[in-house]
């Protein structure tokens, strides 16, 4: 049972990690486009 929930946890935490990866990775591509949009 405590092993289960150690693992629940850590499945937990890699989601968060991903999620959060995936929110930079695109706010970062919106701030590229806006960058080249207001360059040229």
């Amino acid at each position: 049972m405590h092993r289960y929930g150690a693992t629940c946890t850590r499945a937990a935490v890699v989601e968060l990690l991903e999620y959060y990866y995936l929110s930079s990775l695109l706010f970062e591509v919106l701030y590229l486009i806006t960058g080249i949009l207001l360059y040229y």
